[in-house]
């Protein structure tokens, strides 16, 4: 049974777009999309989850972005506990927000409140932003707690509403609209 999963997994597309939209586990990045692109790797293939493992190899980036988000280590000072408790040091960002124009609280995910409305520790950072005139993208493994889903940005949708967790399960009626609208949002308790 493990090997049928196995196997199930590695059909999986690591991302989807066509000219109208696209998809992604956790983050588009066009240069990394791109690197999947040029290795043929459309699929976890043997050779990619290996190089996956490399420390600090390109195939590490990729796939630890792709499938689980950029990140932003933050100041030690600034340690905050998550849902579950556990201590952490970073965040998530949001990769659709350009540093340099936000504050922390706009720009990264479960901001400690000590950081709020904070600027300067964000401003040397560097990454590709994902473009407002790109097609929409819709992405999940961010884990949001809002009451109803909400459109993140106009053309970046997040789906993932800790369904597993006694949130809600979430899908998005996309009908070709090149600007999303959050009267499509559907979502099961």
């Amino acid at each position: 049974m493990i090997a049928f999963f196995l196997s199930w997994f590695r059909q999986l597309p690591l991302y989807y777009e066509n000219e109208h939209l696209r998809c992604v586990h956790a983050c588009w990045d066009q240069e990394h999309i791109d690197w999947l692109k040029e290795n043929n790797y459309n699929t976890m293939t043997d050779q990619l989850l290996f190089d996956s493992h490399i420390e600090k190899s390109k195939a590490n980036t990729v796939i630890e972005e792709t499938l689980k988000g950029k990140e932003f280590d933050i100041p030690e000072k600034y340690i905050w506990y998550d849902k579950d408790g556990h201590p952490r040091t970073s965040n998530r960002i949001k990769w659709w927000i350009h540093p340099h124009t936000a504050n922390c609280s706009k720009f990264l995910f479960d901001c400690p409140k000590k950081m709020k409305g904070k600027k300067k520790t964000i401003r040397k950072l560097k990454f590709n932003v994902y473009p407002a005139d790109a097609p929409p993208v819709f992405f999940g493994h961010y884990w949001l707690e809002y009451k109803f889903p909400v459109i993140q940005s106009g053309n970046v949708i997040c789906l993932d509403y800790s369904v597993a967790k006694k949130g809600a399960l979430v899908a998005y009626m996309w009908s070709g609209e090149s600007v999303i609208d959050n009267k499509h949002f559907v979502s099961v308790r």
